[in-house]
């Protein structure tokens, strides 16, 4: 299923491609796909409508209108979104079809069906509504942070790490949490960050935390620079993905990964962290004003003793590094 890095691309590609573009008449070809309103208020609704952007929410697609509506599209497991020529037929996997002005249609192809498409309208506050009334209920109000805003913190995620006793890969996945992650991003950050899926997320401690969110962040973020991962189905308006190609559960990277964490559990004076997983925690530093100098062995470990961190949002400067004989127990003490 298209995650965070996947929805985000595509609405990269459907802002450069489509904003300022007017539609001029809609189809429904699939009545189940369209979760409101129903198929003929749609397609009078949306058409003679001009496509002012297109942004994201959570695992969302935000296709802003003028006149104040929003088109939102989830792709679910197999769902797409083509831009062709209006000389190209849907096939019969075409479940909405949009025609443009300028010659071009907007197809969602979705072979499995279970992707949704909405019309929606803005509310006054900004937020979008759940329906074509504007005065309606927020459609996003129990949708947690988005991961690569400002305002999700390494301090935001203590919290609610703290707050709540379950399964660390299960909060992970729980969008009202964190919003936009799924299993493949998860899975990914909990594996640079060496914490076990299964860990509670009551007992992380601060070194845990610090390593989890720069693990989140950077995976995130480098997902969102390759375009996403291009696994079976997804594919984005503009081309696929290769993100695939750079997750650590590759066989071989996986395997390098595994005989690292092998190493650490033999000696509990080091932990594994590798070359991939530095530069995504110091890409993550530099995008908040943050620095750190890490210190090595021969064999690619971190080692405990001095770490110099500087992070303005949590006004620290100065650690020592310190790993206390499980990783459970891991820690960073203030120098």
């Amino acid at each position: 299923m298209p995650e965070l890095p996947e929805v985000e691309t595509v609405v990269r590609d459907l802002r450069a491609l489509l904003t300022g573009a007017r539609i001029t008449g809609a189809q429904v070809l699939r009545e189940r796909n369209l979760e409101t309103p129903d198929s003929a208020t749609f397609a009078h609704a949306i058409t003679g409508r001009t496509i002012t952007g297109a942004r994201r929410r959570a695992k969302w697609i935000l296709i802003d209108l003028d006149g104040g509506l929003v088109m939102l599209v989830h792709l679910r497991m197999t769902g797409q979104l083509l831009i062709v020529n209006r000389s190209i037929k849907p096939d019969a996997y075409v479940r909405v079809a949009l025609d443009l002005a300028d010659g071009r249609r907007v197809y969602f192809r979705d072979v499995r069906a279970f992707g949704r498409v909405a019309l929606v309208a803005h509310r006054e506050d900004g937020e979008v509504a759940q329906s074509l009334d504007p005065h309606g209920a927020p459609l996003f109000a129990g949708y947690g942070y988005e991961p690569l805003e400002a305002s999700f913190t390494p301090e935001v995620l203590h919290a609610l790490l703290r707050a709540h006793r379950t399964r660390l890969k299960v909060f992970l996945l729980d969008q009202r949490y964190v919003a936009g992650i799924g299993n493949i991003y998860a899975d990914e950050a909990l594996w640079r960050a060496r914490l076990h899926p299964l860990s509670y997320t009551s007992g992380l401690n601060t070194a845990q935390t610090l390593l989890l969110h720069a693990a989140l962040v950077g995976v995130l973020a480098e997902a969102v620079a390759a375009r996403g991962s291009s696994i079976n189905d997804y594919t984005a308006p503009d081309g696929d993905g290769e993100m695939q190609e750079r997750l650590g559960t590759d066989p071989e990277l996986a395997a390098a990964y595994r005989a690292a964490h092998e190493a650490y559990l033999a000696d509990r004076a080091a932990i594994g962290l590798d070359e991939n997983f530095r530069q995504g925690l110091d890409n993550w530093m530099s995008n908040s004003g943050s620095t750190a100098e890490w210190t090595f062995d021969q064999a690619g470990f971190v080692l405990p003793g001095r770490v110099a961190l500087y992070q303005p949002s949590l006004g620290l400067k100065d650690y020592e590094l310190q790993f206390l004989g499980a990783i459970d127990k891991g820690s960073l003490k203030i120098g």
